[in-house]
């Protein structure tokens, strides 16, 4: 039997560079993940995101996606 050993694994790490593509937020907006918050039931992940306006959310996977990190100065973000 062949186990995909990804499964249930977060798709982004704290630091991650991302863009919101959630709609109803500021779609497009860049930001980087500064928590995730790992779902123990069906492996529904959260995650925190920090964007350089000094704003902060929380999304689900399906509504962020990676972009290259170099978009977004990491001091505008605050990351530690």
């Amino acid at each position: 039997m062949n186990i995909d050993s990804s499964l249930g694994k977060p798709r982004f790490q704290i630091g991650d560079a991302i863009t919101l593509v959630a709609p109803g937020f500021d779609h497009r907006e860049k930001g980087n993940v500064i928590g995730v918050i790992t779902g123990a039931v069906e492996h529904i992940h959260r995650y925190h995101v920090r964007f350089p306006s000094g704003k902060f959310a929380t999304f689900f996977g399906f509504e962020l996606q990676h972009h290259a990190p170099d978009l977004i100065a990491d001091r505008d973000c605050n990351i530690a």
